[in-house]
């Protein structure tokens, strides 16, 4: 793990000093479970490796779009935070 013992500090908002890497994991978290529980298996049904009416295929693509949509949106935080998390704006902010 990069943040080894620091982990839970970060991910936890235990300390002030990881609060931006840990709002990032937390979006990263987001974003992970948006693929495979919502993009993926849906996007499995508009491919039609599982079976699927026209009617659960519309739904999925919405859905999916959706999803999609929402982690193109949280990308941009995540990457300011995680890169926000190391070095000159950690110490001047957070000291």
């Amino acid at each position: 793990m990069i943040l080894g013992k620091h982990f839970l500090d970060a991910f936890l908002f235990l300390q002030a000093a990881y609060y931006p890497i840990g709002v990032g994991a937390w979006l990263g978290t987001i974003m992970l479970f948006n693929v495979w529980v919502l993009i993926w298996p849906n996007q499995k049904k508009i491919l039609g490796i599982v079976a699927a009416t026209d009617e659960e295929k519309n739904k999925a693509r919405r859905l999916a779009f959706l999803a999609s949509r929402t982690n193109t949106m949280l990308s941009m935080p995540m990457l300011f935070f995680m890169s926000a998390s190391g070095g000159v704006f950690r110490t001047a902010i957070f000291g």
